[in-house]
């Protein structure tokens, strides 16, 4: 397998390379905007319910999962086939 040197950084490599072309902001203005952006009110419209509609049916969610769980043992120790 080969694994270019410095591989790690290209995704921030081509992000610095692609923002050459981009204005500048000060950061007293990045600040600032965050803060207007602080003011916007969500709208629930899209949300998804609630995986569990209380503490309770999650707890029971995690306890029948636990009655259910395959046993593992070593596979080395297994005699039989194996798929």
């Amino acid at each position: 397998m080969y694994i270019p040197q410095n591989s790690q950084v290209f995704v921030a490599i081509g992000a610095a390379l692609l923002s050459s072309n981009s204005n500048i902001y000060r950061l007293k203005d990045i600040i600032s905007k965050l803060d207007e952006a602080i003011d916007i009110k969500e709208v629930d419209e899209d949300v998804l319910e609630p995986l569990f509609k209380d503490e309770g049916e999650y707890i029971d969610f995690i306890n029948r999962h636990e009655r259910n769980k395959v046993k593992r043992r070593e596979l080395s120790s297994y005699q039989g086939e194996c798929f």
